[in-house]
């Protein structure tokens, strides 16, 4: 890693040298790197980016929201800083700050998944009942083991008295569960829930209201 700083001490090199510690599961040193970048030049695009994920994989919600918010003043159209911006304010029950957000970055990245999720939970939040389930049932259709979306699809047929509808989503994440748990690890692909197919490889479990 050393020789991406052989042209000197710039942000440029800090950041590069952040982006491999960061792929290397690096997270400390990776936001060290990004924050050496920040000091030698605040305006480089993608830094504050950069430096927001590894602080949200380092649970600093707070912070990176911060940085997130950076980066949109240098480039509106930063697809990860779009993300998660809307999924920082929609965690904090700020649906409507989240969904220009969230709607910026799914134009910015049509179809997909994490994002069109968090819109359906945005939707369902605003009782926009049959936008959210519009937006789910093309989930489970185009991702049928996308397990999260399969449960938020069922609580809102409940709600729209579709009982028929409900019991088979119900029956369906029961199965997929039930063939999560018998797989060895690392065998084959595991059934997707919100808290894998979120951008950047994140990992963290993301709690849907009620």
């Amino acid at each position: 890693m050393d020789r991406i700083l052989r042209n000197g001490n710039s942000a440029e090199a800090h950041l590069m040298l952040g982006t491999a510690l960061a792929e290397a599961h690096e997270n400390k040193k990776a936001i060290a790197e990004f924050e050496k970048a920040v000091q030698l030049n605040p305006n480089l695009p993608m830094l504050h980016s950069s430096l927001g994920m590894a602080l949200q994989r380092s649970g600093e919600r707070d912070r990176a929201l911060s940085e997130f918010e950076k980066e949109l003043k240098i480039n509106p159209n930063d697809f990860n800083a779009n993300f998660y911006v809307g999924f920082l304010w929609r965690r904090n029950n700020r649906d409507e700050e989240a969904l220009p957000f969230l709607l910026k970055a799914l134009q910015l990245h049509p179809g997909d998944k994490a994002v069109a999720f968090q819109v359906s939970l945005v939707r369902l939040q605003k009782g926009e009942l049959d936008e959210a389930q519009q937006i789910l049932e093309d989930l489970v259709k185009r991702s049928p083991d996308f397990i999260d979306a399969h449960v938020t699809l069922a609580r809102i047929y409940y709600r729209k008295k579709m009982r028929a509808e409900g019991d088979r989503e119900q029956e369906l994440v029961e199965r997929l569960r039930m063939e999560q748990q018998k797989r060895e690890p690392g065998s084959q692909k595991a059934a997707e829930t919100e808290e894998n197919t979120l951008p950047g490889g994140e990992s963290e479990a993301v709690r849907t209201r009620p």
